[in-house]
């Protein structure tokens, strides 16, 4: 991102504007990989451009200079749980959506809830929204 952040400086561009142009762009490369990540057919593939979307949107300078720590990075079926959490379907419903216990998606769940700073369901998505995430 750095680097990013000096090219688009070097163009004479103030400190605002080139967080902003590195945000922007940073958003705009999560979603894509977001987008490949949900028509990849290959559970594994789409983990890990999952992931990637994560650790870029972990990279997201935070608003007007504000050192505000970014959370923990979301896995990819955390973040599959997380999508599926702002449909306010029952995890239990999620599970066999993805083929996993309901155990498992209470245990992504909690973890996406920690990440997030959230304690309960409709705090992790704004939480989520807030960042990009969703």
């Amino acid at each position: 991102m750095s680097v990013l952040q000096g090219r688009l400086s070097s163009l004479g561009h103030e400190t605002a504007p080139v967080d902003a142009a590195v945000t922007t762009c940073l958003l705009w490369v999560a979603g894509v990989l977001l987008e490949i990540a949900a028509d990849v057919g290959d559970p594994r593939g789409a983990g890990a451009l999952a992931h990637e979307a994560s650790a870029v949107l972990a990279e997201v300078p935070a608003p007007n200079g504000n050192t505000a720590p970014r959370p923990e990075p979301l896995t990819g079926r955390q973040l599959t749980v997380l999508r599926l959490l702002q449909e306010e379907v029952p995890l239990r419903q999620i599970a066999d959506g993805m083929y996993v216990s309901h155990n498992t998606v209470k245990s992504h769940t909690r973890a996406v809830y920690r990440k997030l700073g959230a304690s309960s369901r409709a705090e992790a998505v704004h939480r989520a929204r807030q960042l990009g995430l969703v």
